[in-house]
């Protein structure tokens, strides 16, 4: 492919030569400066065939001296659209004779590399000042394109980036009053290329409720106190109209008299950044109300509660557990549910809190912080806190309540297996409990008499001296 170069060839050695060398000597001199070239430089005829090639030449596409004379110039071509592009712009050349403008195209070396190379071309014309051929000088700039291709794949990328994150950049000269931006930054400000760059339309693109404080900003602080330009603030984008968030950074460069006349600097839009971190004040602030109240409530609470992650370590324990094993905050909140049982106590229960058994009572046996053992009674419940699955415990002291029940168990023993007759009525007189002495005296079953006065023991039905024994039993 052929790409023209705007350049014109150098006459001066040709010149020079002239001026001070015989023609003899100038051919040995000509010919010693082709050969030790780094350039290759290439003759032709008007059918584009290579009649001359110095060394140069030959090197930069892989061949033998001497080797390259016969073939024509686009056999070096890589495709065989190049090839044609030369064969006509060469029948161009011979029949409209242009001004030379030199050009850049790729050729194929013997061993099939590609290679970029620069042509710089003139006419030869014979005695009678026709034209009868071409006299070249071929560059390998292959080295050079890749670095310019390089260079503008990495500026391509740097754009990229930069619109990715929103990131324009910019230079302000300060003594004219001036700045440059990229395009980046034209879609941050939405402004076009007519949009004057001074500092005082700058101001305009601020946000009305910050303009006097940025412009304080820039011209006390950074210019005259020679800082940094380090400031996060609210502009007008100016096509949308849209309020938006800028994070902008700045570095002064100064002259041989220390006087500041250049800043160059970055914006970034940080809009979506910003209201999310206003998002999360607002919801910390909603957390930390919300844990108030449920601090303000369960510290009202009579019952122990606590809160553990699902390994069992406590989060949260509030003042009447605290107060119920005898422990500080501090030290449960690094203590787990099983630090609290009693040594006896089976871990089972904390996984079926968890488990199927969530939501229902366990009795527990837990040990104060002075070995007391005492029965409680907890229900376990699966909650969200923290923003992580935990478990929310509901802890009761029911040790007089066991003692009560025992006690009622031991009476009832008691009274069940006595050699008395035992009953006991309601308020109505109306038999509701007979134990099994009374069963043996009378011969009635429990089933029987529930119910009933006990005048029924005396209906009349029997001997009086039987009532006599059997109320004497009784």
């Amino acid at each position: 492919m052929l790409k023209e170069r705007i350049s014109k060839p150098d006459h001066k050695l040709a010149q020079y030569m002239a001026d001070h060398y015989s023609p003899s000597k100038n051919e040995q001199i000509l010919t010693q400066l082709l050969n030790t070239l780094p350039h290759g430089v290439e003759e032709l005829d008007t059918d584009g065939v290579i009649i001359y090639s110095n060394p140069a030449h030959h090197q930069m596409l892989g061949y033998e001296p001497g080797e390259l004379i016969g073939y024509r110039i686009w056999d070096f071509e890589t495709d065989d659209s190049n090839k044609q592009q030369l064969k006509d712009y060469l029948a161009y050349l011979v029949k409209e004779q242009p001004s030379p403008t030199p050009f850049i195209t790729t050729n194929k070396t013997k061993d099939g590399r590609k290679v970029v190379v620069e042509v710089v071309w003139d006419y030869k014309r014979n005695t009678k000042d026709e034209l009868a051929g071409f006299i070249a000088v071929l560059s390998d700039i292959t080295e050079r394109t890749q670095a310019e291709i390089e260079l503008q794949e990495s500026e391509r990328r740097l754009v990229e980036a930069q619109k990715i994150a929103s990131l324009g950049h910019y230079v302000y000269d300060i003594k004219a009053n001036q700045w440059t931006n990229s395009e980046v930054l034209n879609d941050i400000f939405g402004i076009d290329e007519s949009y004057p760059r001074t500092a005082e339309s700058w101001i305009k693109i601020i946000h009305p409720d910050s303009r006097e404080t940025m412009a304080v900003y820039m011209q006390d602080h950074v210019i005259g106190g020679f800082n940094k330009f380090d400031k996060t603030y609210r502009i007008i984008n100016l096509s949308t109209r849209e309020e938006r968030w800028v994070h902008g950074l700045g570095e002064l460069r100064f002259d041989d008299d220390n006087n500041p006349v250049e800043m160059l600097g970055t914006i970034q839009d940080v809009t979506e950044r910003k209201l999310a971190e206003q998002k999360l004040v607002i919801l910390k602030e909603n957390a930390e109300q919300s844990e108030r109240k449920f601090n303000a409530i369960t510290n009202q609470s009579t019952e122990g509660i606590t809160v553990a992650d699902l390994d069992g370590n406590y989060t949260f324990v509030n003042a009447a557990f605290c107060n119920m094993v005898g422990y500080l905050e501090k030290e449960l909140l690094q203590m787990t549910v099983f630090e609290v049982k009693a040594p006896d106590q089976d871990h089972s229960t904390f996984a079926r809190t968890k488990g199927l058994e969530e939501g229902m009572s366990v009795q527990v046996l837990l040990q104060k912080k002075d070995g007391t053992v005492f029965t409680s009674e907890v229900i376990g419940k699966i909650i969200e806190f923290g923003g992580k699955k935990q478990v929310l415990g509901t802890i009761r002291d029911i040790s007089e309540q066991a003692k009560a029940e025992e006690q009622i168990l031991t009476l009832s023993l008691a009274v069940e297996q006595s050699p008395v007759s035992v009953l006991i009525t309601d308020t109505d007189a109306n038999i509701e409990y007979v134990n099994s002495a009374f069963e043996n005296v009378t011969g009635y079953s429990a089933e029987e008499v529930i119910g009933l006065n006990p005048r029924f023991l005396n209906s009349g039905n029997n001997p009086s001296d039987h009532y006599k024994k059997l109320w004497g039993a009784i």
